[in-house]
């Protein structure tokens, strides 16, 4: 839906950026003030209509983020209580549940770092530290050398939580975030 909605805005663009609307990283707020935009003419009914079936596409995306999350929470309750929707991500990437649960946490650690593990394995660059776990808030802000440390933890944590999850257990989530969150902060403070 992002690329669709990413081809649509790239394409009115042209016709939006004479006018004075400039895009500014939101592809839903610009659709809303293309909406707002007052012109002349049948212009202004042009625009409203871009602007309409644009919206349509962000309330469609946003229903369907929504499905997924409520759906994800049901089926893995603690990997998803634990790194929320990077989780839809790391399982896109280990190939289901079950997979996931089977995987060593340095595996979890790259997963989505595919082309970088690539590169090392052929070209002798730096390995990858981390992969989808750089989207969780506050890894990305660290200094690049405290990044593989705590993404080592974070996956450790994953792993547990996925296991559990194909178990049908349950375990303390809210004890592995907060240890997730003293090594985020640790590696701060470094």
């Amino acid at each position: 839906m992002d690329r669709i909605l990413n081809l649509y805005i790239e394409q009115i663009s042209g016709l939006l950026l004479p006018m004075g609307l400039r895009y500014r990283g939101d592809p839903c707020q610009y659709l809303r003030d293309a909406m707002k935009m007052e012109t002349e003419g049948t212009l202004q009914d042009e625009i409203r209509k871009i602007g309409e079936a644009g919206n349509r596409i962000c309330d469609l995306r946003s229903s369907i983020g929504n499905y997924i999350s409520a759906k994800a929470s049901e089926i893995f309750p603690n990997l998803y209580g634990l790194v929320g929707d990077i989780s839809i991500d790391l399982l896109y990437h280990a190939g289901g549940l079950r997979r996931m649960a089977f995987m060593p946490a340095g595996t979890i650690q790259i997963l989505g770092a595919e082309k970088a593990l690539f590169r090392h394995n052929t070209y002798g660059s730096k390995p990858p530290k981390h992969g989808v776990l750089f989207k969780f808030p506050g890894l990305s802000s660290l200094p690049s050398s405290g990044r593989g440390k705590v993404a080592r933890i974070m996956a450790n944590k994953v792993a547990i939580a996925a296991r559990a999850d194909y178990l049908g257990t349950s375990v303390d989530i809210a004890g592995m975030k907060e240890k997730i969150m003293k090594a985020i902060a640790a590696a701060k403070s470094q």
